[in-house]
Order: structure tokens, then C-alpha cells, then sequence
């Protein structure tokens, strides 16, 4: 399966802006991986002159290495895209002129980084199908304790082997799975936010977005059957949510609030886990979705459970949940909060267009049984947390990104027991 790159870069006649993507070639196929040094050829690149960059699982799993200036191995163990991550590349990588990331999320992170910074390309050779963002143009780091977008480039090719792909761990495929269920959420999110004006919303891109997610829970069957098409279409699925990224700029088609329940408890806001990113956001996107559906039962009155003004928490309530270290990051974070000059009336007077979006969102029990057809994880014990953080959880996510959700408003309850 080759990637049309020509249909992604258009002037859009929805949104009146020019979308685009930056990747030159796609390639999901059984054997993709030993094309790598043709695509390099065909992109002018020179294989011997190539930075490859794996961990120390990888290289047990790819079937032979690419002819490159240097191999560069990673430890798998504690590996997280983080200043310790960047560093150890950065040392032990000589000068070249491209580097190709072979592994999973956290390594390509690390990968784009440390490229973006050499201002050299890289091309990404996924080893699982793990995360949505190996087309993105932005990785996910924990600088400074802070989960952080931080925008740099995508590949100039990506290349995935379905050989490969399938006889990766079912743990890292229901991850990915997680990380793309998550955009029933995501999406509907930043379609209320462009129905108050908050962001700029494109329904083209947000097509894009949901047709990846439909590609993904078309495949579940033939995943749990070692199938290597499924594998190929789950995999175009999650580089289509990169791509829808790319085109629109930033993380908002993708990333929302149960992104930001996932970053709370990755940040150890809250309570320390060991769960993938993609298993976090699958349980967080069910607590958005339960969340989201009770207020819809209960109608309009439950916006008179809100706070008039909207006003922000109380920045000593803040600091007491994030800790001294994170209070300053979270603090400039929200200092000009995305809810500013709203209020409940501004919410009321478009209540029915704003729940229409929300109804897009499946309900919890519909998601939990597409959940249980791949046997991805659903409960917070699963992913290694208790019930008892849910709903603190569901109140301190808003503020790690200053990002209009509906999540965001339902923090600011008149009777806060967080507080």
C-alpha cells in the first residue's frame, strides 16, 4: 500500500486555507523494510551516509540492518522521550546526513528531536503499531517534568513492514489502538471549540481524522489474527491521523481532553504509572465519554451547577495538586486561560448545537465493546491506577493544556471538592 501524498496537500474549499503535508513517500507493505535504502536513493539521500536508530528490543525483531555510517542502539529499558533520551542520541550519534528511527513511539520522538535540532531529515521505520504520531510534525516530550507538543518536523518517508508490524507485542497494538480511539473525543472537542470561537476547526481534516479511526476499528478482527493486511490498514490509520496533524498545524485534531486526562497521569500530576501513552488515553477517552453522556442527561440544567463567570481555580488550589516543582510551568501555561470572557450564558445560548457535537461521541457502552474486540484495557486498575482518581483526574487534566474542551468547562463546578 503506497500513500498518494498529492491528495493531502489541497487549497481547502471549507476552511479557505491551504493544506499540506510535508513527507514525500509512504510505504505499508509486507517486506517494506528492506526498501529503505531504495526510498533513501529516491529521495537523493545516500544510504552509507545514514544515522539508524534503534533500542535494544528492536534489534532483536528486524529481520536484517540497513547499510548505513552508523548504527546507534538505544537501552529499551527506561527509554522515554525526555531530556535523558535526547542526550544519550545526541552522544552517541556521530554526524550524518539523515537518520532513520526503527522502533516504536518514544524512539521516534527521541529520533525527530535530535534530527530537528542537527537540521538533518529522518526517515521513520515503525516497528509496531504503537502511536498515531509517526507522520506528525510534532513529538511529545516531558521537558522540565512537563508533558510538552513540541513542533519540529515529519519524516521525509515513512516506511512500514507488515511482516514486522504483526509479530509486534499485542500490548503495543492496543496501544496504538488506544491513542486512536481517543479521537471520537478529540475531535468532537475541537468542533465545539471552533463553535465558540476558540479554535480555527476544518471539517475536511476532521474527516480525514474520523475516517482513521474507522480504518482502525474495521481491522480489530484481523489484528487479533496476526492478519498482515490488518495490520496495514491499522497502520494507515494512525499515519493518517499524523498527517491530518500536519496539514491542519498543530495537535488539535487529535490530541483533547482524554489526552490530557493521558499527560496528567503521565507527568505523575497525580499518581505514577507504567501503562503505554495509548492505553492511558483508551481508559481516559471511556471517562470523557461517561463524563460527556451524563451531562447530556441531565440537559441544559447542569450548566446551573457552574461557576457564571467561568473563573479559573484558585492558584493556590493549583499548586497544592501539581506540586512546587510543575506549579510555575502550569501557572504560564494558563495565564491567558482559553475560557476567558466566557460564561454560562455564552454556553446556554448554543447548548443545542454543542450537544448535537457531543452525541458524535459514542457512549460508554458502545466504546467498550469495540474495546473488548481487540481485549485493549479499560478499566484504571488495568492501567495500574485506582477509581479513586477519576474524577480528580477529570478536574486538574484541563490545566495541563490550556486547550478549549468541555472538560475544561465542567472544572469550573461551583462546589469543587478539590478545592
Amino acid at each position: 500500500m503506497n500513500i498518494d501524498i498529492s491528495t493531502f496537500n489541497f487549497d481547502c474549499p471549507v476552511c479557505g486555507k491551504h493544506h499540506g503535508a510535508d513527507v514525500n513517500t509512504v510505504i505499508i507493505e509486507q517486506g517494506a523494510f528492506n526498501r529503505l535504502e531504495e526510498v533513501a536513493v529516491s529521495l537523493g539521500l545516500d544510504p552509507k551516509d545514514a544515522i539508524a536508530v534503534y533500542d535494544t528490543n528492536t534489534t532483536k525483531i528486524v529481520p536484517k540492518r540497513t547499510t548505513c555510517k552508523q548504527e546507534v542502539i538505544l537501552p529499551a529499558e527506561d527509554l522515554h522521550a525526555n531530556e535523558r533520551g535526547t542526550g544519550l542520541l545526541e552522544e552517541m550519534a556521530e554526524k550524518g546526513s539523515y537518520f532513520i528511527a526503527i522502533g516504536s513511539g518514544s524512539l521516534h520522538d527521541i529520533t525527530r528531536y535530535v534530527a530537528f535540532n542537527r537540521g538533518v531529515p529522518f526517515i521513520s521505520c515503525p516497528t509496531a503499531c504503537s502511536v498515531d504520531g509517526f507522520a506528525s510534525n510534532s513529538c511529545a516530550m516531558t521537558l522540565g517534568g512537563m508533558k510538552l507538543t513540541v513542533y519540529c518536523r515529519m519524516p521525509i518517508a515513512i516506511v512500514a513492514d507488515s511482516l514486522i508490524l504483526k509479530d509486534s507485542p499485542m500490548k503495543l497494538t492496543r496501544s496504538g489502538f488506544g491513542d486512536m480511539i481517543g479521537k471520537y473525543t478529540s475531535v468532537a472537542d475541537w468542533k465545539i471549540s471552533g463553535l465558540f470561537g476558540k479554535d480555527d476547526f476544518c471539517q475536511n481534516i476532521a474527516d480525514i481524522q474520523m475516517k482513521a479511526v474507522r480504518e482502525v476499528i474495521d481491522c480489530c478482527p484481523g489484528l487479533k489474527m496476526r492478519d498482515p493486511d490488518a495490520y496495514e490498514k491499522l497502520m494507515y490509520g494512525l499515519i493518517l491521523s499524523g498527517l491530518a496533524m500536519q496539514m491542519f498545524g498543530t495537535t488539535r485534531p487529535a490530541s483533547g481532553p482524554e489526552h490530557h486526562i493521558s499527560h496528567t497521569w503521565e507527568m505523575g500530576v497525580l499518581a505514577h504509572t507504567d501503562a503505554l501513552h495509548g492505553e492511558k488515553v483508551g481508559v481516559a477517552t471511556l471517562i470523557v465519554s461517561k463524563k460527556y453522556h451524563e451531562v447530556l442527561d441531565i440537559g441544559p440544567s447542569y450548566l446551573d451547577r457552574l461557576i457564571p463567570e467561568l473563573t479559573i481555580m484558585p492558584k493556590e488550589s493549583l499548586r497544592k495538586i501539581v506540586g512546587e516543582k510543575l506549579f510555575p510551568v502550569i501557572e504560564e501555561q494558563n495565564r491567558n486561560d482559553t475560557l476567558a470572557g466566557m460564561t454560562v450564558d455564552t454556553i446556554r445560548e448554543k447548548w443545542d448545537d454543542m450537544a448535537a457535537i457531543m452525541r458524535m461521541i459514542p457512549p460508554y457502552e458502545e466504546l467498550k465493546k469495540i474495546y473488548d474486540s481487540i481485549g485493549a484495557m479499560t478499566t484504571m486498575e488495568e492501567i495500574g491506577l485506582s477509581d479513586d482518581l477519576i474524577d480528580k483526574s477529570f478536574m486538574i487534566a484541563p490545566y495541563i493544556r490550556n486547550r478549549f474542551t468541555f472538560m475544561r468547562v465542567m472544572g469550573r463546578v461551583k462546589e469543587n471538592p478539590f478545592i
